[in-house]
């Protein structure tokens, strides 16, 4: 099994770029961000399932 990032891994890095570097505080268009996630998790599902 593959281990990649959660949303909450990704919301993690984006709170810590914005503590050392600065800018604006929160997501802009959350549902965009929930809505990538599940198509990407639907993406892998769908075309790294084990070959039978």
């Amino acid at each position: 099994m593959r281990d990649y990032l959660t949303l909450g891994d990704v919301l993690a890095v984006h709170a810590d770029q914005i503590a050392t570097y600065g800018g604006a505080s929160g997501i802009r268009d959350p549902g965009q961000l929930d809505f990538d996630f599940a198509a990407l998790d639907t993406w892998l599902r769908d075309n790294t399932a084990p070959r039978t």
